[in-house]
């Protein structure tokens, strides 16, 4: 027990200040959609009306408004607007109203301290056109002999490093908190009467043991989304092994050929899909006659209905032919496959919720802020007591007499 708790104590101190990195930061971006809508009010704003404009018309409206920005690359319904993305990174994103095709403004989310936070917390200063970037943290791991590692940035693997790290914190503070069977109601009490040390040690081990399931929780989410070998793992302990993501190509059509367009692709995709609310398409590469578009529905509790990119049911179609084609989401696999591929994002992020549910999730993601208060408070005071027992012995010890 003594090796557990002193290795749990110097992991909380040596990661302590990247582990408080993370969830501070993780912690702003919970609320971004909203910050970004409470920021720029107009952007967002929506014209009642019968007749709504297509994504077709949306598209159009916002490259002949900023035709410098470079091809659209996406369009999405968020909030009410639509908004097209122009542009590689830093992309430009333009905001249409719907009900009468108005551009009301244009930003580039990847500036700002967001920007930055979003580059620190999902990329660990790995994404290139983001502020913050590290050029050295973007190159690949070296192979260590775990699979899919050389696979990955410096930045991710960092990242995936982090989330094992407080993984092993929350393991070892189960077993540092039980208290035993028949007294387990003492895990659960504070000593507010006996003393600073009494009282933040009970503290410390209160707040982690209340935050323990989201701390768990982000702690294997975020390990998915960096290391691969994780979602391998837990898709074998399930036996829903998924494989590779299916790929479609447009066929090769004579030059020349006109493209089906973005209501031509998105009716092709409602076909298929089945109903359903849509939520944006991803357009083909004007450069690569292969290229399809990617169109995204949202059924039932959308686990990122929230987000700026919701919906996570992806029916791909050929840009030439207007077949459609399942690439992400429901259709065809079973439940237990999408309890894991699915809501992973929607979990971490408490996109599936609005704002004020998602106040729990920024409680509890200043818990390793309290933890990291507590915990330093009770090793000083520890530290304190024995520099003063070290000090008393000297002082204790006769002085040798003179020869």
């Amino acid at each position: 027990m003594r090796v557990l708790r002193v290795s749990h104590r110097w992991v909380s101190i040596v990661a302590g200040l990247l582990l408080l990195t993370i969830t501070t930061s993780g912690s702003i971006l919970l609320f971004e959609p909203e910050m970004r809508q409470l920021s720029h009010p107009s952007r967002f704003h929506v014209t009642p009306g019968a007749h709504p404009i297509s994504p077709q018309t949306a598209t159009s409206a916002a490259q002949h408004a900023y035709r410098r920005a470079g091809a659209p690359t996406r369009v999405v319904r968020n909030r009410g607007v639509f908004e097209v993305a122009l542009g590689d990174t830093p992309e430009t994103i333009v905001s249409v109203d719907p009900g009468n095709g108005h551009v009301l403004g244009a930003t580039k989310p990847e500036r700002g301290v967001l920007g930055f936070l979003s580059n620190l917390h999902e990329c660990g200063l790995s994404c290139e056109g983001y502020p913050g970037y590290v050029a050295a943290l973007n190159k690949p791991m070296p192979d260590l002999g775990i699979q899919g590692i050389d696979k990955i940035t410096i930045g991710d693997f960092a990242l995936g490093l982090i989330g094992v790290m407080l993984f092993g914190l929350v393991l070892s503070g189960i077993v540092l908190w039980w208290p035993g069977i028949r007294r387990w109601r003492r895990g659960f009490q504070v000593r507010s009467h006996k003393g600073r040390y009494a009282r933040d040690y009970d503290l410390h081990k209160l707040i982690g043991i209340v935050a323990l399931p989201f701390l768990a929780m982000w702690a294997i989410t975020g390990m998915n989304f960096e290391l691969p070998v994780v979602s391998k793992a837990v898709y074998g302990v399930m036996g829903a092994d998924p494989g590779p993501d299916p790929t479609m190509k447009s066929v090769v059509a004579k030059e020349g050929t006109p493209d089906i367009g973005i209501d031509r692709a998105i009716a092709a995709a409602r076909r298929l899909a089945g109903g359903g609310a849509l939520t944006g398409a991803n357009l083909p590469d004007a450069q690569d006659q292969t290229s399809t578009y990617l169109v995204w529905f949202a059924h039932g509790i959308d686990p990122v209905r929230n987000t700026d990119y919701a919906g996570m049911l992806g029916i791909g179609v050929d840009r030439h032919t207007g077949r459609a084609q399942a690439l992400y989401g429901r259709l065809g696999r079973p439940l237990r496959q999408m309890l894991w591929s699915d809501w992973t994002t929607g979990a971490h992020y408490g996109m599936f919720v609005g704002w004020i549910a998602r106040l729990l999730w920024l409680m509890f993601g200043i818990a390793p802020l309290l933890l990291a208060i507590t915990g330093m408070s009770t090793w000083l005071y520890k530290r304190a007591k024995r520099r003063e027992r070290k000090r008393r012995r000297r002082a204790s010890v006769p002085a040798m007499p003179p020869l």
